[in-house]
């Protein structure tokens, strides 16, 4: 009999294999799909406009950005080859058994693609929160806390890639360590994803603001909640394809989860910049309002008449005794600003520590 004829699993009591139109959810998956690659490629071009041509100045974590988006189309690509393979949430009885190796060989491919997207994700994330939030020379904790979570997602993923690329004989692909790697993974991404979340919601709220501007400033950041969502979903999805035989419908869900946690993760590093490529237009006052300015910091002397001046995120009082200057270059009179139009994030550049 040829493997043409024999199914993946032996179909339950009753029930008999479909190899010619099994049922699926093909139509859902792509709509989902879609949506994330609709998301995730505006965000990136927002970013690239904001950098480009609004601030003039790319830095390394724009370029591990772009790479991280080369992979992340790669993986769509991948998406597209399940579907016309086997097909979202078709059971694995209705699956031919010939297609088995290469449909692992897809779940591996997406797997390295997805952790090399991941990989510069989170550097760029990460050393995007330093430079943001780290006032320059300083080594506090925020900057420990983001060094130790950078270097445990490098040491993870570049482990991980070197282990699912020589996991398997390129002659015996069907082998069954797909889920477990999909589980270490998602521990690993939830955790920092978690931390990722807190850091800088955290130092925000430590800055001497109106609770209005906070809040501004946080809904931008807060985007790293859907992020851990996902990573929670896709950990439990993981966790339920490692015990089950059907792994041609339940790596569906974790496939698809996965995707999703890397639009989020895109997200997260380019929404910040998006205040900045709207400034001035209706729509950044609507979403992010005047407040988007985080480095136009309330002066908290009390005084009517007083400044404050700010630069690299540390503030100290001025000449006069009624406000306070930061050691260095003057940046701006900040009683001067009435409402001004909405700034990006980018401007963020105070310590959660720092007292004033």
């Amino acid at each position: 009999m040829s493997f043409r004829n024999i199914p993946g699993l032996p179909p339950p009591d009753g029930i008999e294999s479909n190899f010619v139109n099994p049922p699926n959810r093909n139509a859902e998956a792509m709509a989902g799909i879609i949506i994330c690659i609709i998301l995730t490629s505006s965000a990136v071009l927002i970013r690239a406009y904001s950098r480009i041509f609004c601030m003039k100045m790319v830095r390394i974590q724009d370029i591990l950005a772009l790479l991280a988006f080369g992979t992340y189309l790669a993986c769509v690509y991948i998406l597209f080859w399940f579907k016309n393979l086997t097909g979202y949430y078709v059971h694995q009885w209705d699956v031919p058994a010939v297609n088995l190796p290469t449909f692992l060989h897809i779940i591996y491919l997406g797997m390295v693609l997805y952790e090399l997207t991941m990989l510069n994700l989170k550097i760029s994330i990460l050393t995007e929160w330093i430079r943001l939030f780290v006032p320059h020379g300083t080594k506090n904790a925020f900057y420990w806390t983001c060094l130790a979570v950078l270097i445990v997602n490098v040491m993870y993923y570049m482990a991980s890639i070197f282990s699912v690329s020589f996991s398997c004989n390129p002659r015996a692909q069907l082998c069954h360590k797909s889920s477990v790697v999909f589980i270490c993974s998602g521990v690993i991404n939830l955790i920092s994803d978690v931390i990722i979340l807190i850091l800088p919601i955290k130092t925000i709220w430590n800055l001497q603001l109106s609770k209005k501007k906070k809040m501004s400033i946080s809904v931008v950041f807060a985007i790293g909640f859907f992020c851990c969502v996902a990573a929670v979903v896709r950990l439990a999805t993981a966790i339920n394809a490692y015990i089950s035989e059907d792994k041609t419908y339940t790596l569906s869900t974790v496939v698809l989860w996965v995707f999703t946690e890397a639009t989020c993760a895109f997200l997260v590093f380019c929404i910040p910049t998006a205040p900045k490529a709207f400034k001035g237009s209706k729509l950044a006052k609507l979403l992010f309002g005047s407040s988007a300015d985080a480095s136009q910091s309330k002066n908290v002397s009390g005084g009517q008449g007083s400044r404050t001046w700010q630069r690299n995120g540390r503030m100290e009082l001025s000449p006069s005794g009624k406000g306070y200057i930061n050691k260095g270059v003057q940046l701006q009179s900040l009683h001067s600003i009435k409402g001004g139009a909405s700034e990006s994030s980018e401007q963020l550049h105070v310590a959660a520590g720092d007292r004033v």
